[in-house]
């Protein structure tokens, strides 16, 4: 399975788009960059079977037709999110899922971060495996080189725990005056909206 996953991986960096739309395979569109630079959308295509969500499906629709999509994306994640510590944030945007993104780490194709912003989400996980993936992100000094942490949905601990704990353990390991955003507008939901892996994204705080 891991010979196939790097085969996968080798056939999609030899491609020639400028980005790629691939269902959120946090692996391997950290790996296409890593080695291209390439840009791939983070996004489950299974979810716009229903078009309930016209957010979510006019930003999916955008991008497949290049239309402005980058503004359009950064619009609607821009509505749907909250800086719990800074007021800006500007730069490219790499991760995922934190488990899968977490698979590269000491291999070839872990993506320069340095300056990146890192985008985090969870399917499942309660406190002992949230809290070994940022101790693990904390040890590879990833806090010391991003420009800004996003925070999509952590979709077991959120419903069982709650936002405002997991808010908390991701302060204990990151770096006090790192911006940092939530938003739970992104992950594995029904309505989640896509996200461009490996493109610059601006975000900044609403003013009432």
């Amino acid at each position: 399975m891991k010979r196939f996953a790097i085969w996968i991986i080798k056939q999609l960096i030899a491609l020639r788009a400028n980005y790629l739309v691939i269902p959120i395979l946090t692996t391997v569109i950290n790996a296409i960059y890593s080695q291209t630079g390439k840009s791939s959308v983070l996004f489950q295509a299974r979810h716009l079977i229903d078009r309930s969500n016209n957010e979510q499906f006019e930003a999916f629709t955008s991008l497949l037709k290049d239309t402005e999509a980058k503004k359009k994306v950064n619009r609607y994640i821009q509505e749907n999110s909250e800086f719990i510590q800074g007021s800006s944030l500007r730069g490219i945007v790499l991760g995922g899922n934190i488990r899968c993104f977490l698979k590269l780490a000491g291999t070839s194709y872990w993506p320069d971060l340095k300056g990146k912003i890192l985008f985090l989400e969870s399917f499942s996980g309660l406190e002992g495996r949230i809290r070994t993936y940022f101790a693990q992100l904390q040890q590879l000094a990833v806090f010391e080189e991003i420009s800004g942490l996003i925070l999509g949905s952590f979709t077991e601990f959120d419903s069982k725990i709650g936002r405002d704990y997991l808010l908390d353990i991701v302060k204990e390991y990151s770096n006090p005056e790192l911006p940092l955003v939530s938003t739970e507008s992104i992950g594995h939901q029904k309505d989640s909206l896509p996200l461009i892996i490996g493109q610059e994204l601006s975000l900044n705080a609403q003013l009432d």
